[in-house]
């Protein structure tokens, strides 16, 4: 356990962060599945139209600093390529 008081007060932050972290990570991963799950059933034009709400929560986790840039990019970019390669098998 915590003796001093800086490392009391280290680990309140870190359980503070965690809070963030988390509810950020798991928000764009519940959009995420979302997509995959309309995608899976066929329903394209549900899945491009839950793309800008990804696209916002991955945003949001990527300022929060809950995962790195480079991540969230990457992130948009297959969601965007999957639905893309979706819709043309549907065309």
């Amino acid at each position: 356990m915590a003796n001093t008081l800086s490392s009391k007060k280290t680990i309140r932050v870190s359980a503070r962060r965690n809070k963030v972290n988390t509810k950020a990570k798991d928000s764009f991963k519940q959009v995420r599945k979302e997509i995959k799950d309309h995608l899976a059933k066929k329903e394209i034009d549900k899945a491009k139209g839950l793309l800008p709400k990804a696209y916002s929560k991955l945003d949001t986790a990527v300022k929060k600093y809950a995962i790195h840039k480079n991540t969230g990019s990457r992130y948009k970019s297959n969601l965007a390529k999957l639905v893309k390669k979706a819709d043309t098998k549907k065309a």
